[in-house]
This record gives structure tokens, sequence and C-alpha cells, in this order.
């Protein structure tokens, strides 16, 4: 039975096998079939009730240290995360200037310190690593408020450890455009910003988040493959084939994709009304309405 859900769960791992008309050319059967509608796109997931066969390949061991780019994988969940999260209001960058460390767990002891200071202001956010061309290492973080720019400027120089006379460790500015924000943050695959320089030590994340940020859909339908495929249909088709990232099966049964630019409050509402007309006796409602699904 199709139900509604408005938390959020940004599908992790892209699906294999997702024809133009919304169905899987896996030869496994799908359990269940999960649409969200988020604030600028949609993820599409499901859960294969056969068990996919397991590969013969071995899971590459990771540790610190072992890190030597921004995966593509990562970049594409902090790209969702950002787009379909209409909180963040601030730009803010942390920088070292010439006394950049050169061990990483040296720079993330000083964010995780800068975090708890924003945090116990009440502010949620979004964090991602950079590096300049020189090396440099630097952050970059969205903020759901405003925060007070000399205090921040004092906080920070005294986490690092420099005089109050130095410059051009803080920047903070006011976000314009959330899609501008999020291409600046993960930036295009071969930029020096998303690989590790060289004699830069034990690195670990590229980005993470501090407080309940997690992209909540518009509207979640759930329900059996058969049920949500003329919804599917719809998606796909707004979906230009360009903007769609396919993700291949994993082991664990469960597939899905990233359909980019595919989301928004009229989709979703498109989709609820057109659901209710396939099926009058099982009625779902629009979150915004303030009403429940039947």
């Amino acid at each position: 039975m199709l139900t509604a859900s408005y938390t959020a769960q940004v599908v992790e791992e892209p699906a294999q096998g997702f024809n133009s008309y919304g169905h899987s050319s896996s030869s496994a059967k799908h359990d269940r079939t999960r649409l969200e509608i988020l604030r600028k796109d949609a993820t599409l997931g499901r859960t294969f009730t056969s068990a996919p066969k397991q590969s013969n390949s071995v899971a590459p061991i990771r540790t610190a240290g072992s890190t030597t780019r921004m995966s593509q994988k990562s970049r594409r969940k902090l790209t969702l995360l950002v787009r379909n999260v209409e909180d963040y209001r601030y730009f803010l960058t942390l920088n070292y200037g010439s006394i950049s460390p050169r061990d990483d767990r040296v720079a993330k002891k000083h964010l995780d310190r800068i975090k708890v200071w924003l945090t116990r202001r009440g502010l949620s956010l979004v964090w991602r690593q950079d590096f300049t061309k020189s090396g440099r290492v630097h952050f970059h973080l969205l903020l759901t408020g405003p925060v007070e720019k000399t205090a921040l400027e004092v906080a920070w120089k005294r986490i690092i450890g420099v005089g109050d006379n130095a410059r051009y460790t803080v920047h903070l500015g006011l976000i314009r455009n959330i899609e501008s924000a999020s291409r600046y943050l993960v930036k295009s695959k071969q930029s020096a910003s998303n690989l590790v320089p060289t004699g830069y030590m034990n690195m670990g994340r590229f980005w993470g988040n501090s407080g309940p940020m997690r992209p909540k859909p518009e509207v979640c339908f759930e329900g059996t493959p058969r049920e949500l495929a003329p919804l599917v249909r719809i998606a796909l088709k707004i979906a230009k084939r360009h903007m769609m990232f396919r993700r291949r099966k994993r082991d664990n049964g469960v597939s899905g994709m990233v359909l980019w630019a595919t989301g928004g409050t009229c989709l979703a509402q498109h989709l609820t009304r057109y659901w209710n007309s396939l099926h009058p006796d099982r009625p779902l409602a629009h979150p915004s309405s303030g009403l429940g699904g039947a």
C-alpha cells in the first residue's frame, strides 16, 4: 500500500538498470519502490526481494591518510544535500594564512572546535575542506543563521593559535544563490580542491554536517513497482537523460538513482493528484495541505 513519509532519506547508491519507462532491466524482482520529490531534485530507490549475486571484488580497506581525492559519489551526495536544504543562509570561509597545517588531524581538531562554538549558538551547518593550488588547507561552511563576525574571528584565531593582528582569516557573506554555492563547494573533478596535496598527511573526510540537516521531501511515495510505475514514468520523462546519475545495484539488494532538476512543490502536487485519481480508495494528501493520507 502506498504510504507518505515526510522524513528525509537520501538514496545513497545509484541504481542499475532503470529504463525510460521506469521499469528495471534487471532480472531480479523488486520488493518495494520509493520515489522522493525534494526541493529541487528527486531520488528513486528500489529494494529487491532476491539478494543479488555477491561480487568477487574485495572492498578497499580505507584508513586515515589513504584518501587521495574527493570521490564522485561524495561530490554527488554533497550536491544533493546543499541543493535540497533551503535553510542555509550564510557562507563562511575559514583560512589559516601562512601557518596552514600539513597534518589533517590537526586541521580537523581546529574544525571540531569551531563547530562546537557555532552549534552552541544554535546554528546547523555543512562544512567542506578545500585546498588551494599551493596546497594550503581551508574550510568552507554553510550556516543556517547569522553570527557576529568579530566574535567568530576572535574564536577562530584563538583556536588556530595566531595573533590578533593576523588578517584574512575569516570571510562571512550572505548566500544569494544556493545553486552557485553548491557548485563552488563541489567544483569540478579535476579541480585542485578535490585532490589531496603532496605531503599532506592523514587525510580524512572532505565534508560533513552538524545538526539535523537532511533533505526533507516535499512528498514521498512508497509501494510496489507496479503501483508506482505511472509516477516513475512521469519523473523520468521530466528528467533529461544528461541530468541522471545511474548507479549500480548494491550487494545489499538496494539500488537507486538521483533525478536532477526533477523536484519541487508543483511536481509533488501533480504526482499526488495523479495518484489519487488512479487510486481513489487510497488517497494520499500532499504534506503542505496539512492533511493525512489514507
